[in-house]
């Protein structure tokens, strides 16, 4: 099983704590050949890679890809589920409360299908994607809940709202563009549309307290949600609020496990389990694209600055004459020659360097990243799209598997890690210990981090990494 990523890079503005790959939306957009090479790029994935797995999961991210065009969203789905083996998938969109599609206008008038000469129109303007993306009340009697997300549009069957925080002042100092009321009419109003609704909330920022954070957090576990992400704030290199602490306008958020500790049991408390570090779901409403990262499955990342990781079980088509000489000295990477080659110098990254043609790596996974910059990715998809392809080698993978595995209650399968890796890293010896100490526990042949392994997962990330 595998999962798509569709990366939209633009947002109304720069969130201050932001270091995401995103950019303020221009005054205008070629939305038609966005949309095109977005395609474009999907079917070389098909065409190189995909192994007719089933598509579990669709995630539009960004950026604010709720700013999308609805035609832009419904067309690229239906590219995707003629292409791809897809069978009932969830399919989330972000979103951002000041993109509220309804206005004042109300939401339970039916949504109608465009005309062709309203499409037409529509192709440069900044209609939001949930007018045709949701599902409609028709003449059938369906309720918002029964409604079929199948037919015209395919379109979202979970949202995930961008809160931060319901306190207006915090909301300015984060960089956010709507109020706390803003935000609660939206969600609200979305529930009304979407039976899987997810907000995201930002802790420990400057001068909060942790009982003001509980008060604020139990205030939002009785809105109308079924899933919840909670992320400590993290002040990164090259942010607005890096500057702002730098200069002494801000203080520095206190570091305290109090945080994580009193927001788990809070969150539990409503109803809604722990089910990673940084998520919390009614029964029933895990997002299945996040555990499929955390289960280290395959996804195919669409979109400036997206991410690939792609199971390695074939070989790798050989190039023509005509692709073996056009353009040189352009880079050629590995999903030509199974090694990481610039033709322009004639080297090769010492860990992807296998030898031969068609010649494994001794790992099992393909890395594949498109470059972060919208002009430069622009100009990237328009041309060849050769896919800048990296081996990443048995303890590469280790590293990223003990990371992503941890943070959640899927936990590390043992019967995944090499046998080598576990000899070079003392890992039996180290799970006895951890085990000792109450951090893991062991469930069908997977380590799982208990309370008190979650508080203090850096440590034991870095002690199972170490050698």
């Amino acid at each position: 099983m595998s999962t798509i990523y569709i990366h939209w890079p633009f947002c109304l503005s720069k969130c201050h704590y932001c270091d995401f790959n995103s950019v303020v939306l221009p005054p205008r957009i070629e939305y038609t050949e966005w949309l095109s090479l977005y395609k474009k790029i999907l079917l070389r994935f098909k065409e190189i890679y995909y192994k007719s797995e089933e598509i579990t999961s669709i995630y539009f991210g960004g950026g604010t890809p709720s700013l999308l065009p609805s035609w832009f969203i419904t067309e690229l789905l239906d590219t995707i589920h003629t292409h791809f083996r897809v069978n009932n998938p969830e399919i989330t969109l972000e979103a951002n409360p000041k993109c509220n599609p309804f206005g004042n206008t109300g939401i339970n008038r039916p949504l109608s299908k465009p005309s062709e000469s309203e499409l037409l129109e529509r192709k440069t303007a900044h209609r939001p994607a949930v007018y045709l993306s949701v599902h409609e009340e028709s003449s059938t009697g369906l309720t918002n809940q029964e409604a079929d997300y199948g037919e015209f549009g395919k379109g979202a069957n979970r949202l995930s709202i961008g809160v931060q925080s319901i306190i207006d002042d915090d909301l300015t100092m984060l960089g956010r563009i709507h109020t706390a009321s803003e935000a609660q009419e939206f969600v609200f109003e979305m529930s009304e549309i979407f039976p899987n609704i997810s907000v995201d909330l930002i802790y420990n920022r400057p001068n909060q307290k942790p009982a003001q954070w509980i008060q604020e957090l139990e205030t939002v576990l009785k809105w109308p949600i079924q899933h919840i992400s909670l992320y400590e704030l993290i002040i990164e290199e090259g942010t607005r609020m890096k500057n702002m602490i730098d200069s002494g306008e801000l203080a520095h958020p206190d570091c305290s496990s109090i945080f994580l500790e009193e927001t788990i049991d809070t969150a539990e408390r409503a109803g809604f389990n722990c089910y990673e570090v940084s998520n919390f779901a009614r029964p029933g409403f895990e997002c299945r694209h996040n555990i499929s990262y955390w289960k280290y499955e395959d996804y195919y990342g669409v979109g400036p600055g997206a991410h690939s990781r792609i199971s390695v079980n074939r070989p790798l088509p050989k190039p023509s004459e005509s692709d073996l000489m056009e353009g040189e000295p352009a880079r050629r990477t590995g999903v030509y020659f199974g090694v990481h080659e610039d033709l322009s110098t004639g080297s090769t990254k010492q860990k992807t360097g296998y030898g031969e043609f068609g010649k494994r790596s001794n790992g099992r996974k393909l890395a594949i990243a498109q470059t972060p910059d919208v002009h430069r990715w622009l100009e990237w998809a328009s041309g060849d799209a050769v896919f800048d392809v990296e081996y990443l080698s048995i303890e590469e993978e280790f590293q990223e598997r003990l990371i992503m595995g941890l943070r959640s209650s899927v936990g590390l399968n043992m019967e995944e890690i090499d046998l080598g890796i576990r000899e070079t890293h003392s890992i039996n010896n180290k799970i006895q210990s951890l085990l000792k100490n109450s951090y893991i526990m062991l469930r069908d042949g997977r380590v799982i981090l208990t309370r008190e392994g979650i508080l203090k997962l850096n440590l034991i990330v870095e002690y199972l990494s170490g050698e």
